[in-house]
């Protein structure tokens, strides 16, 4: 967790690592201007792995959909979280 003030702006300031250093911050120097609490973010959720079975099936897919192969691993890549590049080269490694 931190605390900020002015974010975005010119005069941009961390005031502490954690409320209590925020509060010890507030209790010398009177708060000027926007305070903002960032709180850490949720974890990321693991993905499943995928296969290259299952990748070459749901691209081959995309492809019948009448995507061109470029576009089908561009879609699979953002939706499974594969790289694009990699899931382009699986295309044309198995033909």
């Amino acid at each position: 967790m931190q605390v900020a003030r002015e974010l975005t702006k010119r005069h941009e300031q961390q005031v502490g690592p954690d409320l209590a250093s925020a509060l010890a911050h507030f209790n010398n120097f009177a708060p000027q201007g926007e305070c903002t609490v960032v709180l850490g973010g949720a974890a990321a959720a693991a993905l499943a792995p995928w296969d290259e079975v299952q990748l070459r099936q749901e691209l081959d897919a995309l492809i019948s959909k009448g995507l061109t192969a470029s576009e089908a691993a561009k879609q699979l890549a953002q939706s499974s979280g594969q790289q694009r590049r990699a899931l382009y080269g699986l295309l044309h490694r198995a033909e």
